[in-house]
This record gives structure tokens, C-alpha cells and sequence, in this order.
């Protein structure tokens, strides 16, 4: 992975060959390693989801349990639910990818 982000930013021409990419990707996931076809939603969605777990500001996720609807305002029940979400997702992926 080390290797793959130096050669992203260091290397002079403008493309990666996408072995490479998807070498680093079976790095992180096993399910990526091989030569199987894969979509690539998957694997932009593993991607992400690794970054934002390395940025996430939350180092310690608490469990909540949290009550079904209960009667309440739909605001109070969404920004309930927010609170809930923040507690253990907060990263720079969350604030541009997530939305209420």
C-alpha cells in the first residue's frame, strides 16, 4: 500500500496501471486478490470505507441502542438519529458522502 501511494503521488506519468490498483486493493481485501472480475463498485466502496475508518474522528465507537420510532417529530427522531450516527462515524467521508 506504502509503495502504491508513493508511486501515485511521485511518479511522473499520469497514469496507474490497473493491476497495480487492484493489487493494492487485494492488500486490504482478500476478496480482491486473484484474478477473478470484480465490480467496481465494491471495490470503491472498500476503498472508502478504509479511508474513512482511518480518518474516522470517533476513536471509541460506544453502542447505543436505539428505540424505534416513538411517536416523536420527525426532526427529533432524524436528528436522534444523527446523534446516534456522529457517535461513531465522524470523519471527512461522512461529512461529504452522508447527508439527512
Amino acid at each position: 500500500m506504502k509503495d502504491f501511494i508513493k508511486n501515485y503521488w511521485n511518479n511522473s506519468p499520469s497514469t496507474l496501471k490497473p493491476s497495480g490498483v487492484k493489487d493494492t486493493i487485494g492488500t486490504i481485501s482478500n476478496k480482491f486478490r486473484g484474478f477473478q472480475q470484480h465490480d467496481s463498485h465494491e471495490a470503491f466502496t472498500l476503498l472508502i470505507e478504509q479511508v474513512h475508518e482511518d480518518v474516522n474522528r470517533v476513536s471509541k465507537k460506544r453502542y447505543v441502542e436505539m428505540k424505534d420510532y416513538d411517536g416523536e417529530s420527525s426532526a427529533d427522531c432524524a436528528k436522534r438519529w444523527l446523534d446516534m450516527s456522529k457517535g461513531r462515524d465522524d470523519s471527512l467521508i461522512t461529512d461529504i458522502f452522508e447527508g439527512q
